[in-house]
């Protein structure tokens, strides 16, 4: 019997009032994960992670990060930005992440985040499936989108 997370369904945006940094990139599971690290003025860790991504373009450092779904303008504009062309039905989100000088984006297939009381050196409770690690006891929310 294989064991689950508890997930907690949430709707973008999202908006967290700290800066995140881009944390690690798996390539060959397609994830992504950025992580605002605990310090004097966070009491708290929060790792959000984008799970199936194809396409990315932001800095590696966003101060008050706001993520939202993309609207069909700047859906376009991503496509032909990276010459990708996402189709109904097939499961791609883009998300674009506010924080920055000018918006960045992120294609993938899901968004999850934690929050944590972890150091930044500690893994992420999100990456449980590809560390081995066991499977995390806190709540870890899924976001999507309203369409």
């Amino acid at each position: 019997m294989s064991v689950t997370p508890t997930f907690e369904d949430r709707v973008l945006p999202v908006s967290f009032d700290r800066a995140f940094f881009l944390n690690r990139f798996v390539a060959t599971h397609r994830s992504l994960l950025l992580r605002s690290p605990k310090g004097e003025s966070d009491a708290d860790r929060i790792d959000i992670l984008f799970k199936g991504v194809v396409a990315v373009k932001f800095l590696s450092e966003l101060q008050n990060l706001t993520v939202r779904a993309a609207s069909k303008k700047e859906r376009a504009a991503i496509e032909r930005d990276c010459g990708l062309g996402m189709h109904t039905g097939d499961g791609l989100h883009a998300f674009i992440l506010e924080g920055g000088p000018r918006p960045g984006y992120v294609v993938a297939l899901s968004m999850f985040a934690s929050r944590d009381q972890r150091h930044g050196a500690n893994l992420s409770p999100l990456l449980f499936d590809l560390e081995d690690e066991p499977v995390p006891s806190e709540v870890l929310y899924r976001y999507g989108t309203s369409s």
